[in-house]
């Protein structure tokens, strides 16, 4: 009974000492980290129970006097904790089991610091295999579109180098018997357009007749051209200047002399605002009218200009063709249909010459359609000029018969009624999809990105005299490319 009590206090404070010690290894990492501090802690508790039990006393003792003292007994070794791999008989002395304690320590702080350092590497190693990766794909995603941009570069410039940039070597068709040939062209500034190409164009093609628009001169330019024989073709030019200075302007210019010409468009409230932007040549069969008709601006912020441009002009063009049949030029500012711009659905009703309001304007001057100019005053009748009276050759009389002067009557009820015009250009190409404006923006001109901006209309009854109608579009010189009619008969 003397070494029971010892005996199960042992086992009891080495099942404890045991099964914390396991369950602080399990919440560890890895539980062979703790395997060596669990043996020390049962070896250290093993030595202080041996000490302890040598030198103190039993404070409990059952024996009797009749009985003679027992002999004392080895006490057996007390059982192996579970995770104890040895017995108490087997563990070295406290010194050697503190020297491997802390070689275990080193050893498993080392273990640690190895796994640690490999986590780091595998970590420092992604991170670098995936910012590896992340700039093969920029680098690629670069190239890539450096290569795309070199190739549109290199498709835009061979467009152009294989085009001449400077009309030196174009190749315009034979003339039409028994025409006349007019030009209309935007120049976007006409210091600029005479030194890309202006004078070689028109030594090539020839007009008899130019009508310039947004020249942006604020006086004539003398000498009118630096050819003095290209300056002497045209020894008539009529000029619009605009009270702001290097903006808009027309002019035509003209190898017949008109009877009359005129710079203002009549009722309109701004006179200012008309300022460059219309001359009107009256001839003895036609008028000859070239606007540079006002642009809704960016966002439409001059929308109501136009509209208020186009209603006065409108009832004007009405009134000139109740006198004489008109031919009207220049760059109109309007694109009537989905045919006559690349991107229709995109611009509707957003961008400046696609809107509602502009191709409704443009439909009821084709058509004849009625205005809404109740609240104006009419506008005073065109008076047409007088033609000077011919002589009848030989000295004889000119003796005009009743067929004759019923003929004439009939056609001046035919022109009283007319109001009907003709886009030429549309009606002669129907189903073409061809422009006169290309932005200097995007490169647009070399992928085809354009607008038909600049028309011949014409009065419904000298329609028929238009021969062809043709976008010179192998000119360069401006945003614009000129717009050739050629018309048979006189003007």
């Amino acid at each position: 009974m003397i070494l029971v009590t010892p005996l199960i206090r042992v086992f009891r404070l080495q099942k404890r000492v045991a099964f914390s010690s396991i369950f602080r290894a399990n919440s560890l990492w890895s539980p062979s980290a703790r395997f060596p501090q669990i043996v020390g802690q049962l070896a250290r508790k093993s030595l202080a129970f041996s000490s302890y039990r040598s030198t103190s006393t039993p404070t409990r003792i059952k024996s009797s006097s009749t009985m003679p003292p027992r002999k004392r007994k080895a006490s057996p070794s007390p059982s192996p904790a579970p995770s104890q791999p040895q017995s108490d008989a087997s563990l070295p002395p406290e010194s050697q089991l503190e020297t491997q304690e802390s070689q275990s320590q080193e050893a498993s702080q080392s273990q640690s610091q190895i796994l640690e350092q490999s986590q780091e590497e595998s970590q420092t190693s992604t991170g670098n295999k995936r910012r590896k990766t992340t700039k093969t794909t920029t680098t690629s995603s670069k190239s890539k579109t450096t290569t795309t941009k070199t190739a549109k570069a290199t498709k835009a410039s061979a467009s152009t180098s294989t085009a001449d940039a400077t009309n030196t070597t174009l190749s315009i068709p034979s003339r039409t018997p028994n025409t006349l040939k007019i030009v209309s062209w935007n120049l976007c500034g006409w210091a600029a357009c005479s030194k890309k190409g202006l004078l070689p164009y028109l030594t090539a093609e020839s007009p008899d007749i130019l009508v310039l628009t947004e020249h942006k001169l604020n006086s004539a330019p003398w000498p009118l051209f630096p050819d003095p024989t290209l300056a002497a073709r045209y020894p008539h030019a009529y000029w619009a200047f605009a009270d702001k200075k290097g903006y808009s302007g027309t002019v035509i210019l003209s190898t017949v002399k008109p009877l009359s010409v005129s710079t203002t468009l009549p009722g309109h409230p701004d006179p200012a605002a008309v300022n460059g932007r219309i001359v009107t040549l009256e001839f003895p069969n036609t008028y000859l009218v070239g606007t540079y008709v006002v642009n809704a601006g960016e966002k439409l912020k001059t929308l109501d200009t136009k509209n208020e441009w186009n209603l006065h002009f409108t009832r004007y063009i009405r009134s000139l063709d109740a006198c004489k049949p008109v031919i009207w030029t220049g760059d109109l500012n309007v694109a009537p249909t989905a045919l006559d711009l690349a991107n229709a659905k995109k611009n509707w009703n957003k961008s400046a010459g696609y809107t509602e309001a502009e191709t409704s304007a443009y439909r009821r001057i084709l058509e004849g359609e009625a205005l809404d100019d109740a609240d104006l005053p009419p506008l005073p009748p065109v008076q047409a000029t007088p033609l000077p009276p011919r002589s009848p050759p030989d000295g004889e009389a000119e003796d005009k018969g009743p067929e004759d002067t019923e003929g004439e009557k009939e056609k001046d009820e035919d022109e009283k009624k007319a109001v009907v015009f003709k886009d030429v250009w549309r009606d002669l190409h129907p189903t073409t999809q061809a422009y006169t404006y290309f932005s200097y923006r995007f490169n647009c001109r070399a992928k085809g990105i354009g607008w038909r901006l600049d028309m011949f209309v014409l009065s419904e009854r000298i329609a028929a005299r238009a021969k062809t109608c043709e976008i010179r579009q192998d000119v360069y010189g401006s945003d614009h490319v000129p717009l050739v009619l050629e018309l048979e008969g006189e003007l």
